[in-house]
């Protein structure tokens, strides 16, 4: 799977670039910098799968990815109670 399949399967919004993401009120978690096609999906995987605990605790309100050429970060749309690290 894609990194951008892999974001569909978890309902996450799929960013070009983080300035975007922040725009649209994301907070940027980790980057991944993987060398290979292979790796990006594994890291796109990695990162939505911490994001999703994060929602299910309700530390977030929606997650998101963004896919650059060769790097992957994680985002998320922090819960009322919580502020936006970046």
């Amino acid at each position: 799977m894609s990194p951008k399949e892999i974001a569909a399967h978890y309902e996450a919004r799929v960013f070009d670039s983080p300035e975007a993401a922040t725009t649209s009120g994301f907070a940027l978690t980790e980057t991944h910098t993987p060398r290979n096609v292979w790796n990006k999906a594994s890291a796109a995987q990695s990162l939505l799968l911490k994001l999703r605990d994060k929602k299910e605790k309700g530390e977030a309100k929606e997650i998101g990815l963004v896919i650059e050429p060769w790097s992957v970060t994680g985002c998320y749309v922090p819960s009322d109670a919580e502020q936006p690290t970046s």
